[in-house]
């Protein structure tokens, strides 16, 4: 039979256009597929996304972490602040005993009328030769406008920042351990922005 040599021939041809035509365009259309599917692939899998703690802190964030503790002085403090204040007194140092003050005290007294008071008691009841024990007491007469006006002390001060009452004894006669004659000095401890300082003094004679 002639025709299968010419049938075969014809078939070899086909085959031979198919793999000219058809392969390429499979491999571009699996190409293509792969740029597609790259393309969609999610942010979270190509990118690694910074965790809380590897971010930088906002500006607001540290101005919170930075803030002062609220917290207020405590009594030793408060001792602490009034037995030097009564140290500086005592020696005449009245620089040092003015630095003890509170901003509030300092705005309404200046370091020269502080000194004049300092002074005028002096010799008002006279020269003291002994410092006696500094007493601190945070019981009673600290809060209301009633309390500053029976004490004297300004009522600008708020009640949340009284902190407490301390004094000591300026002897000006003794006789071995007993004192003969004294005069105290009266003080009201304030907050001063989580300080305690002095926020009020008097001097008065010896009860």
């Amino acid at each position: 039979m002639k025709t299968k040599p010419i049938v075969k021939a014809i078939f070899g041809q086909l085959a031979a256009f198919a793999s000219r035509t058809v392969a390429p365009a499979l491999a571009l259309l699996a190409i293509a597929l792969a740029v597609s599917t790259i393309g969609c692939t999610p942010a979270a899998e190509t990118e690694t996304k910074n965790s809380p703690a590897d971010e930088p802190r906002t500006k607001e964030r540290a101005t919170d972490d930075e803030k002062p503790s609220a917290a207020l002085p405590s009594d030793a403090d408060c001792h602490r602040i009034a037995r030097l204040f009564a140290d500086a007194v005592f020696a005449g140092d009245y620089r040092a005993a003015y630095d003890l003050t509170s901003s509030r005290l300092q705005g309404r007294m200046s370091l020269e009328k502080f000194t004049a008071a300092c002074k005028q008691a002096a010799q008002q009841f006279g020269e003291a030769v002994q410092l006696g024990k500094v007493v601190t007491d945070r019981t009673g007469g600290l809060a209301g406008s009633a309390a500053s006006k029976q004490f004297g002390f300004p009522a600008e001060i708020p009640d949340g920042d009284r902190l407490a009452w301390a004094h000591f004894a300026l002897a000006l006669d003794v006789d071995g351990d007993e004192v003969l004659r004294c005069y105290d000095c009266w003080m009201l401890l304030e907050n001063d922005r989580g300080k305690a300082r002095i926020g009020h003094f008097a001097f008065l004679p010896c009860e």
